[in-house]
């Protein structure tokens, strides 16, 4: 999954902004800086995820483990399932 802030629309970039509670040139800060950045990148694949399942929400994503990204929950991938 490529996450990256310049592919954000405005509209996911104010919501962005809103559920992790810090502005645009914080949030790239804080993804160049050294130290935690798990809730950030949760916001990212929320945002990416949504585009094809509008209903997803910031909360279910917390729940995928980090080794579905890009597979498995067909929910939170748009990879197709293994066969």
């Amino acid at each position: 999954v490529d996450l990256d802030l310049d592919d954000l629309t405005m509209d996911e970039a104010e919501l962005l902004e809103e559920v992790l509670d810090m502005g645009i040139d914080e949030i790239a800060e804080r993804l160049q800086a050294p130290g935690p950045k798990i809730r950030i990148f949760r916001g990212l694949l929320w945002l990416h995820k949504r585009r094809s399942d509008p209903a997803l929400t910031f909360d279910d994503v917390k729940h995928l483990r980090v080794g579905q990204i890009g597979g498995g929950d067909p929910k939170l991938s748009n990879d197709a399932p293994a066969a």
